[in-house]
């Protein structure tokens, strides 16, 4: 192993280990969530409410496309951090060269089923006729670029197997900074519109893939495939890939109810397809936290099962939970103290509807934010003991929840109903997830 690359978390304290390893995690998101931010500034800025309209009748489609690539590539990297944290060099060679072709065929089975029925999709989401054109031109930039956008999930879920969370980090923040000037050059300076701001989405991200590519096979030379691991190994291979699309099927069961939710919030109008937007994605910043912690936590106790070491998980669970639920706190302050300036900073917009509408979609989700510092984490957990049954079925509850709401509740309630869909799902998943590892706890960490 890469000793001096590599974090690890089978020994020493365990909560300073999720911190820190989670620090970098966090501070990435964090910039991959303020880029995003600022596509929708740029866009309300200068191209004004339909721009961001456009941009969010696209965004369910965009999520999963990236939620099935990243659901993939975390679910490889959990039998990784599993032989890493086993010290067994052999099956870590095996591993990566599994996950690298994995990928490409990810990468070719993405592009060009998006590419083709893209069209198809937007007229099915109902999205208005009056942004589907630019809808349609955003997010065809998006899904030409999925092979970028998925090399940096695979990389950067390598390097994080082996507890190296803080090299990605570096590699993002520079992506980052350039996304944000592209966006100002090509949308504000070069009048491209809204292809504009994809473009320096994209170009953006083969930065921080080509460079997290580059400094994995500098310094991991001794991780990486020789060319006897590139032959199949049946029994490896196949539990790389049933982690992984374990994994993604949880992830996408998700975004496919999302999709379907979409089409309700697109139904209602262009005024409430840009107050979702701006709410949605401060929403998705406020959630950074627990997402990252709760992928440190992934990582913590991929590597301590690998190890057999069950009292840490044990100990290691409740305690980032806690953590979260601090974070939570800090959020709906937050939230109920500036949501208004939040969103008239975020869109640029003065008109008094979209901006009630997006505070009160705010509100309402960062109330129910405790129900998530619960459920993200333990969902990882469990994934990594190998006990995916329970996320898979929280996620079809998850689904099928939001396609419920989606054909029978919006219709009736509107837009109040788009704001209390996802929190209600997060209460019914929460509870499931507590009791299906009540059932379980045991078995896992105790035998």
């Amino acid at each position: 192993m890469s000793k001096a690359r590599y974090m690890d978390m089978t020994q020493g304290k365990a909560v300073r280990q999720m911190i820190i390893f989670a620090i970098p995690l966090l501070i990435g998101n964090l910039f991959q969530q303020f880029y995003s931010m600022v596509d929708t500034m740029v866009a309300g800025y200068n191209l004004g409410d339909t721009a961001i309209a456009a941009i969010g009748a696209t965004q369910a489609i965009d999520t999963m496309i990236i939620n099935l690539a990243n659901g993939m590539n975390i679910g490889f990297s959990i039998i990784l951090a599993m032989a890493i944290g086993a010290h067994n060099q052999e099956n870590t060679r095996k591993s990566i060269a599994a996950i690298i072709k994995y990928n490409i065929v990810l990468a070719i089975g993405e592009t060009l089923l998006t590419v083709i029925f893209l069209r198809p999709i937007l007229q099915l989401l109902k999205t208005p006729d009056s942004i589907i054109d630019l809808s349609y031109r955003y997010i065809l930039i998006i899904c030409a670029g999925i092979t970028i956008t998925n090399s940096y999930n695979m990389f950067s879920n390598i390097l994080r197997a082996f507890g190296n969370s803080y090299m990605t980090l570096i590699y993002l923040i520079l992506s980052s900074c350039i996304n944000i000037v592209l966006d100002l050059l090509f949308v504000a300076v070069f009048h491209w519109g809204i292809q504009g701001a994809a473009f320096a989405t994209i170009i953006s991200a083969g930065i921080s893939s080509a460079l997290s590519g580059i400094y994995l096979f500098r310094n991991y030379k001794k991780d990486l495939p020789r060319k006897e691991d590139w032959k199949t190994n049946r029994q490896l291979s196949g539990q790389i890939l049933t982690s992984g699309v374990s994994l993604a099927v949880s992830y996408t069961t998700v975004n496919f109810g999302t999709i379907i939710f979409q089409s309700a919030i697109n139904s209602l109008g262009a005024m409430y397809i840009t107050a979702h937007t701006a709410a949605r994605k401060f929403i998705l910043m406020m959630m950074q936290p627990t997402t990252s912690l709760a992928s440190s936590l992934s990582t913590f106790t991929s590597q301590n099962w690998g190890a057999k070491k069950k009292d840490r998980i044990r100990y290691g669970i409740p305690r980032l939970m806690g953590i979260v639920l601090i974070w939570d706190a800090i959020a709906i302050s937050t939230i109920y103290g500036f949501g208004g300036h939040i969103v008239r900073f975020m869109t640029g917009t003065t008109d008094p509807d979209v901006i009630r509408n997006a505070v009160l979609s705010l509100r309402i989700n960062v109330s129910f934010f405790p129900f998530l510092a619960i459920y993200v984490p333990m969902r990882q957990a469990l994934q990594a003991m190998e006990r995916k049954n329970g996320p898979l079925v929280g996620s079809a509850i998850e689904m099928v929840m939001k396609v419920l709401i989606t054909v029978f509740v919006v219709p009736k309630l509107g837009f109040i109903a788009v704001c209390f869909a996802e929190p209600v799902v997060w209460v019914v998943i929460t509870t499931f997830i507590l009791c299906f590892y009540a059932k379980y706890r045991k078995e896992m960490l105790l035998s």
